[in-house]
């Protein structure tokens, strides 16, 4: 059927399929040292740079009683000791292209990502970090990172309420994630360091190495630091203990908006059936929301060592509690027979092979695969074994083995169910008390010679030979990435225009003309093996793009080429409510798109006057009566080859791509009308609404009409040195950061983020005095630049 499907897009014959089968070229291996530490060496073919990754198995739930938050805070204290006269966090600045961490229930895990020739770096700053724990730390730095946690900590109840209290809700035995303000504060210095050297151990540790590298390259860079820490005994990690299956809970008052009912099930041992449980998952999710009147949101599966999958339902106006469980138990029930049911086996083969697909993406490069590994090893499992198993079970999925896993594992029965009722206690109106600001000189840094600011850098190497990029006839641009070793191809096809665009009497338009775009029927055999294969489809609309996207395995690159052909180029449009403009306005009301008068005066402030910029976001302003000739007109002026780029990446045979990129769009005619030019001509303005609460969104835009991309580049990285000052100087905000915000028509330096009401002067002061500090002080602007530069840099080669 796939074969006969792509012959249909043009009248020549068509090149040759790929060969029907996926391989993945990452090898993964595992070994332990002799002091204890297990070591998953990730060998990827095609990455340009490594990554490290030390998973320690203690998180939340050995936070001590009355403690709640302990293991996060020492998450923090463990990037402050010294190395070389300089923090770990200050190394790692000046060392990574990226790095975090994370406290979760079962662990805390460290990442950081560099050039591969900067490993032995990386794996001294986790050397430092087990071996030697508390040593270098003093009490004033314990008294800064913990005020910055407790921000941290107010941030995440200002924006994660609700999965903080799924999380709690599915694990009662564990106490609040992450603390309060309260617990933390009464944690003290010997407490903290008590704790870290209780669990930070090599025996209590996995280590994940990945990248272009041999077993001989990390046993090297491994003996000369992490190899020599000596073998401690560590205080075994306490697990959670999970909500039992149960079909009626009690409300729990949570930060939540609506009343959310959570059904979750555990998982099993065998990791094969675990995957095939996730890949019908969203089948089960589907069955339900057709139950209930509320939104179904599926939960990102809760893995470790307690494994649960599950999703959340709203609770409507209009329906009891009880009323959505019942229906949540209809819904439920209902999945076998509706599997049973089936008659052809087409959509089944795309849930399955959509699952495959999101399964060897998780493999991609990146923090959630080394963590991954790293958890399945602490688990006592192989990592290597673990992967295979998960992939393997995806194979061996049939139609039968679905009904048959949602009889035996997803029943109502089996759920357990807790059910979260909105708290104005702990959502609204929270009283709280700051401590004293922290005027502390930070994170200990290197001074660097401001004469070297008049200096070039050597030429970085950066890996780009696999990028290649070419101009067809018609005007696409074609951008080809084969940059991993995971079989999976995501393919985007780009038009230069969207809401900006609009005619001014026909707002809405580019959103339609994106998202009402839909299969015509004509080509149905077209659909079917698009479908089979596991294909999807997604629509982005923006101010100045519309990007229509599909992805799946490598082994089917035609086939998803031929689909967004068919989608994009021969799609249609047809005339039903979702045209108009109230149904557009619902629909950016639901997900928030559209700021109001705020977010109004802050475009007009920052792009000038009637600029398009300022129109194209308000979607509540779009036209009532739009039609199907409005999304035509859209199409016929902006949808053309000459206003596209197509891109091609991850993992694909290029050649064979190319030939049929020619096959399938090479005939493809138009020519683009004309676009808006005005750039942007913003004015100095200060922009405030009064709002009940104790936080304070700040934002502030620069032009940024000067200089080359690699200067503009350098100078947002010199304002996100200020950024971090805020949070290390003052404690006062955990997410302030600042970028180089580009567009077509306006480029900008943008620093935003959230601070503590009552410190918010002192924040714009500090911002203030770091900026006059750059103007006025030749050397310190030098030695800001000698950072920024390098940090810019290490970005671009490693990261």
């Amino acid at each position: 059927m796939i074969a006969a499907a792509v012959c249909a897009c043009a009248g020549a014959l068509p090149p040759p399929a790929p060969p029907r089968q996926t391989m993945m070229a990452l090898n993964i291996t595992t070994t332990t040292l002799p002091n204890g530490l297990r070591v998953v060496l990730v060998r990827d073919p095609s990455a340009s740079d490594v990554q490290v990754t030390m998973r320690y198995d203690v998180g939340d739930s050995d936070d001590p009683p009355g403690q709640a938050g302990m293991a996060h805070l020492v998450e923090h204290l463990m990037f402050q000791q010294v190395l070389g006269g300089q923090s770990l966090f200050a190394k790692l600045e000046g060392v990574a292209s990226y790095f975090n961490a994370t406290t979760s229930r079962d662990a805390t895990t460290y990442f950081s990502r560099a050039h591969r020739s900067r490993l032995e770096e990386l794996l001294a700053v986790e050397a430092v970090r087990v071996g030697f724990r508390c040593t270098s730390i003093t009490e004033p730095v314990f008294q800064r990172e913990r005020a910055v946690v407790i921000e941290e900590m107010r941030l995440r109840l200002a924006i994660a309420g609700a999965s903080r209290a799924i999380d709690s809700a599915l694990f009662p035995s564990t106490a609040t994630p992450g603390g309060d303000e309260a617990s933390l504060a009464s944690i003290t210095f010997a407490q903290a360091c008590a704790f870290a050297d209780a669990h930070y151990a090599t025996t209590n540790a996995v280590l994940v190495v990945s990248g272009n590298l041999t077993g001989p390259e990390v046993a090297t860079a491994l003996g000369k630091f992490l190899g020599r820490t000596a073998k401690r005994a560590a205080t075994a990690h306490v697990a959670a203990k999970t909500l039992p299956a149960s079909g009626r809970q009690k409300p729990v008052p949570a930060a939540v908006d609506k009343e959310l009912v959570v059904v979750a099930w555990p998982m099993p041992e065998d990791l094969a059936i675990g995957a095939q449980l996730r890949a019908i998952l969203g089948t089960v999710a589907a069955s339900v929301d057709g139950e209930v009147k509320g939104a179904v949101v599926t939960i990102p599966p809760v893995e470790g060592r307690q494994r649960l999958l599950g999703f959340a339902v709203t609770r409507e106006k209009g329906e009891t509690t009880d009323d959505v469980i019942a229906a949540i138990e209809r819904g439920v029930d209902a999945v076998p027979g509706a599997f049973a049911a089936q008659r052809g086996d087409i959509f089944f083969d795309r849930m399955k092979q959509s699952a495959i697909h999101e399964q060897f993406a998780a493999l991609e490069v990146g923090e959630e695969r080394d963590a991954a590994l790293a958890a399945h090893v602490l688990a006592g499992r192989d990592a290597s074994t673990a992967v295979a198993d998960e992939l393997k079970g995806l194979r061996a999925l049939r139609l039968g083995t679905a009904v048959a896993l949602a009889r035996s594992h997803l029943t109502f029965g089996r759920a357990a169910i807790a059910v979260l009722a909105p708290d104005d206690a702990v959502t609204t109106g929270q009283k709280i008390d700051l401590a004293a600001p922290i005027h502390d000189l930070g994170q200990r840094r290197d001074r660097p010679d401001p004469a070297a600011a008049h200096q070039p850098l050597p030429p970085p190497a950066i890996r780009t030979g696999a990028i290649k990029t070419r101009r067809l006839a018609n005007g696409l641009r074609v951008v080809m990435m084969p940059v991993t070793s995971v079989p999976t191809v995501e393919i985007r096809l780009v038009f230069g225009a969207g809401t900006a665009d609009d005619p001014p009497a026909r707002r809405g338009a580019a959103l339609v003309a994106g998202h009402a775009l839909d299969w015509n029927p004509r080509y149905l055999n077209d659909l079917l093996p698009f479908a089979a294969a596991g294909g999807t489809l997604d629509v982005e609309v923006g101010f100045d793009h519309t990007a229509f996207a599909v992805h799946g395995l490598d082994m089917y690159v035609d086939v998803l080429l031929a689909g967004l052909r068919r989608w994009v180029r021969d799609g249609r449009y047809v005339a039903s409510e979702d045209f108009t403009g109230e149904a557009i306005r619902r629909q950016a009301k639901r997900s928030e798109v559209d700021g109001g008068a705020l977010t109004d005066a802050w475009r007009t402030a920052v792009y000038g006057r009637g600029h398009p910029y300022i129109v194209a976001g308000r979607v509540r302003h779009v036209a009532p009566g739009l039609e199907v000739d409005d999304a035509r007109a859209v199409t016929k002026a902006h949808f053309t080859p000459d206003n596209a780029t197509l891109g091609i990446a991850v993992r694909f045979d290029a050649l064979l791509a190319d030939r049929w990129v020619d096959f399938l769009f090479a005939d493809w005619t138009g020519t683009a009308a004309p676009r808006s030019e005005a750039l942007a001509k913003g004015t100095v303005a200060s922009i405030a609404k009064d709002v009940d609460g104790t936080r304070i969104a700040v934002s502030a835009a620069f032009p940024a009409s000067a200089g080359t991309r690699a200067q503009r580049l350098v100078a947002a990285e010199m304002l996100a040195q200020i950024a971090t000052d805020v949070r290390h100087q003052l404690a006062a905000s955990y997410e302030m950061t600042a970028m180089l915000d580009e567009s077509r028509l306006a480029t900008v330096y943008l620093l935003s983020g959230t601070v503590d009401a009552p410190r918010a002067d002192e924040v714009l002061e500090l911002v203030r005095t770091r900026l006059a500090t750059l103007a006025s002080d030749p050397d310190a602007a030098a030695r800001s630049f000698i950072t920024a530069r390098a940090r810019v840099l290490t970005q671009l080669t490693g990261g």
